[in-house]
C-alpha cells in the first residue's frame, strides 16, 4: 500500500520513479551504478553470494556495464555490510516501531533512515543517517 501511495504522490514528478513491480527482486540502473532491492528474506536473499549471482544472472548486461553494485535489503532489522567480489550487500534497520511479534520475540533493533547519494560515474559520494526518534520529534514540531 505504501508503494502505491508513493507512486500516486510522485506520479507527476519527472525526477522520481516509483516502481510498482511485484517481483521479489527489483533492479535500478543509474549510470555506472546497479542497485538490487529486495526485502531480504528467503533462500535466494539470505546469502550475499546468492544475491551477487542473481544480480549477475538476471541483469547480465547491466552487470557488465557497471562498476558499482549494491543490494539494499531489510528483513533482519539491523545494519550489516558484506562486500562480495562483485557487489556490496547491505541490510538496513527499520523505521517501523516494534509490533506485537517483535516485542514477544524480544527484538529491539534501532530505527533509522539512510539517504545515500550516488554519483552517476563514481558511485556513493554521500550518506546521511537519521534516527526514527529524530524524525518523529521533527514531524511533531512541524505539526504543532
Amino acid at each position: 500500500m505504501l508503494q502505491l501511495a508513493l507512486w500516486a504522490y510522485f506520479k507527476d514528478e519527472p525526477r522520481v520513479n516509483v516502481s510498482l513491480c511485484p517481483k521479489a527482486r527489483t533492479y535500478f540502473r543509474f549510470g555506472a551504478n546497479l542497485l538490487g532491492v529486495a526485502h531480504g528474506h528467503g533462500k535466494a536473499q539470505a546469502n550475499p553470494k546468492d544475491l551477487e549471482s542473481c544480480m549477475a544472472n538476471e541483469r547480465a548486461r547491466d552487470w557488465g556495464e557497471t562498476r558499482h553494485r549494491w543490494w539494499l535489503l531489510g528483513h533482519v532489522h539491523h545494519r550489516t555490510q558484506k562486500e562480495t567480489r562483485g557487489c556490496l550487500v547491505e541490510h538496513f534497520r527499520t523505521l517501523a516501531p516494534r509490533d506485537a511479534h517483535a516485542a514477544f520475540e524480544g527484538y529491539g533493533s534501532g530505527r533509522d533512515l539512510h539517504r545515500i547519494v550516488l554519483h552517476r560515474e563514481d558511485g556513493e559520494v554521500d550518506r546521511q543517517i537519521v534516527s526514527a526518534a529524530y524524525l518523529e520529534r521533527s514531524f511533531k514540531e512541524v505539526a504543532s
